[in-house]
């Protein structure tokens, strides 16, 4: 059992080291170097949002990821976003034809499953070249600005732009817009127990879901009319 194991690690060693020798046939973006099969799964932390954004940091704005053996394109700027949403939108929303989506729409007749290119907004929102003291909660920065969150505006793209924008869009702000109109029409609200603005924990918790580590709390008070 050791001789196979043993033959297994030196095929691999000497596949890393031709790989890294051979020159590519394609230019592709920069990264941070991964590991055989796995690729960059093992520096990925609990929140994918915010560990890509320390890793563009390091590695630049585009950069390429491997999850296993599927590569992933990043973009984490308002100008790499405007080019692959915009600019370059027929070459970023094909459709790889990987088995598994095949059996789910009927051989790619149904949805279409796109390669994987992540827009990375959570970086892009806290781009100083975009927002005036961007790690600060400033809601009102929006009052007085033409920038929506329609897919125009490259600074801010809660369901993205162009062909890979979220067709579920003017629903899902109907739906948010009434259940909150609704509570704050029929309810004041305010801190438990004497708690500050300040006290309020901000912390995130989750994987692909994201949700407030804390739950937020709130007393509300109906109206009298």
């Amino acid at each position: 059992m050791s001789i196979y194991l043993y033959f297994l690690f030196i095929s691999l060693l000497v596949l890393i080291i031709f790989k890294k020798l051979l020159p590519s046939k394609r230019k592709l973006p920069p990264g941070p170097t991964g590991l055989p099969i796995i690729g960059n799964l093992h520096q990925i932390g609990g929140l994918l949002h915010s560990t890509l954004h320390k890793l563009s940091l390091e590695h630049g704005p585009v950069m390429l990821l491997r999850f296993g053996v599927v590569p992933m394109v990043v973009f984490s700027s308002k100008e790499t976003a405007k080019e692959a949403l915009k600019t370059h939108d027929l070459e970023t929303c094909n459709r790889p034809k990987l088995v598994g989506n095949g059996l789910f729409t009927h051989n790619f007749k149904d949805i279409g499953f796109t390669h994987m290119i992540k827009i990375n907004t959570y970086a892009i929102g806290r781009d100083p070249k975009c927002w005036t003291k961007a790690e600060e909660f400033i809601p009102e920065r929006f009052s007085d600005t033409s920038i929506n969150f329609k897919g125009q505006h490259f600074e801010l793209l809660p369901f993205g732009a162009g062909r890979r924008s979220c067709p579920g869009m003017a629903l899902g702000m109907a739906n948010l817009e009434l259940g909150l109109l609704n509570l704050l029409y029929f309810f004041d609200w305010s801190l438990p127990n004497g708690m500050a603005i300040e006290d309020i924990d901000m912390d995130e918790a989750g994987d692909l879901n994201i949700a407030k580590k804390v739950p937020l709390e709130l007393v509300p008070t109906l109206h009298h009319w």
